[in-house]
């Protein structure tokens, strides 16, 4: 089954741009609604916690009965987090080793996004005087504010993905 990526704005950059959840919802609605004119897919995201594009589209999966796949960061962070636990040695009542554990942070969960998708949305809202960095095309990153989907999106496009920038 072919698995679709939406991405896009969280809650308060949708508020800021001048976009209302309900608005954001009846755009995405429609978009995943025709992309079921080329078959099944399941839905693929990262459940971001901010409650923007990602929450939405995932509301509407479950309207229309997709299979899901959520891929969620673990701490609130665009890099991995490190954290090193003392845990007992099975050796020494009073000696310890220490173990590494890699909490993913926004980019690797995008960058799993990328991978196992075979189609993306990036779902963004026009505005001036804003500049979206992960562009390569300065007159494409010129028409939107800054997001981490757009990152998705560019790394998706590098693996060879078909990804589609679109404007609530």
């Amino acid at each position: 089954m072919r698995k679709v990526g939406f991405v896009g704005l969280d809650k308060y950059k949708l508020l800021k741009c001048g976009v209302t959840e309900e608005q954001a919802y009846n755009f995405c609605r429609k978009l995943m609604i025709n992309e079921l004119k080329y078959g099944e897919y399941e839905f693929v995201s990262g459940g971001c916690k901010k409650k923007g594009i990602d929450t939405i589209c995932e509301r509407i999966a479950d309207e229309l009965g997709l299979k899901k796949t959520i891929i969620m960061s673990e701490v609130e962070e665009w890099d991995d987090a490190v954290e090193y636990i003392n845990i007992p040695s099975e050796n020494s009542l009073d000696a310890h080793d220490t173990e590494m554990i890699v909490k993913k942070g926004y980019k690797t969960r995008n960058i799993e996004i990328a991978s196992i998708i075979d189609k993306l949305y990036c779902v963004v809202v026009r505005t001036k005087g804003q500049y979206c960095y992960h562009h390569r095309d300065k007159d494409v990153g010129n028409t939107h504010m800054v997001t981490g989907a757009c990152y998705t999106m560019r790394v998706a496009k590098e693996k060879g993905k078909e990804v589609y920038l679109v404007f609530v």
